[in-house]
């Protein structure tokens, strides 16, 4: 049995005190009975965060939690509890793409002063001049002869 002095000295109860946080409300009884166990609740006050679990100081055993609370048990003094909650996950941010540069396409002085003039065909080397403009020459191809020995008569094809 218990010594007198020992009942009166340990109280019987112990007080709940809740640290407020910006992210959602915890709602707990205000006293729990000395090696009890207690549920606290908890509520969402920012969208998006998601509740995570609760910080306990003080000498007691966080027990289950889910989305609506959690239970403290085996309570053996006074308590501050506050709500722990996950900022919601931030989307991924696009990446910007590089910027490629612009093909120069150098123009001859004749086509600066009258467009209108020249073809749209872009130019190479810098020389001014449009694919478009290119020729080739035209080659013949040239007759073969076949000749005999001098003193003979020549043999042609063609």
């Amino acid at each position: 049995m218990l010594d007198t002095r020992e009942q009166f000295c340990k109280p019987s109860e112990y007080a709940i005190k809740v640290d407020p946080v910006a992210e959602g409300t915890v709602t707990c009884p205000a006293t729990v009975t000395a090696g009890g166990s207690v549920t606290c609740s908890v509520s969402l006050l920012a969208e998006g965060y998601e509740f995570d679990t609760l910080a306990v100081a003080g000498n007691a055993t966080l027990g289950p939690c889910d989305a609506n609370g959690c239970t403290l048990t085996g309570v053996m003094g006074a308590l501050t509890v506050q709500g722990v909650f996950k900022a919601p996950p931030q989307p991924p941010q696009p990446q910007p793409q590089p910027v490629l540069p612009q093909p120069v396409l150098p123009q001859s002085p004749a086509c600066a002063a009258a467009p209108s003039a020249c073809s749209s065909a872009p130019t190479f080397g810098g020389a001014g001049l449009a694919l478009a403009a290119l020729a080739l020459p035209a080659f013949a191809a040239p007759a073969f002869r076949r000749r005999k020995k001098t003193g003979k008569k020549a043999d042609t094809k063609q």
